[in-house]
């Protein structure tokens, strides 16, 4: 998901994550975060307020693009995954 906050220039880019799926990388976001939730729904363009906990500052978040990835991708410095049981 890229997408940008209140009216800074620069776009972030981050995997939406469930909670429990969620590494050390930063480019993963928990969809239970504030702007996680805020991110689900939102088409290209889209705008939503949310609050940021940290801070406690309300913001608004813009989506700038979306994309996705398989979730048997390698992922780069996580190594190769474990075969999923059914």
């Amino acid at each position: 998901m890229l997408y940008r906050l209140d009216d800074e220039p620069a776009v972030r880019g981050q995997l939406l994550v469930h909670p429990l799926h969620l590494t050390d990388l930063p480019d993963e976001l928990s969809i239970a975060s504030p702007l996680g939730t805020a991110l689900l729904g939102l088409n290209v363009g889209g705008r939503k307020p949310f609050r940021d906990d940290s801070a406690g500052t309300r913001q608004l978040v813009t989506v700038e693009g979306i994309g996705w990835r398989l979730v048997d991708e390698p992922v780069p410095g996580r190594g190769a995954l474990a075969p999923r049981r059914v």
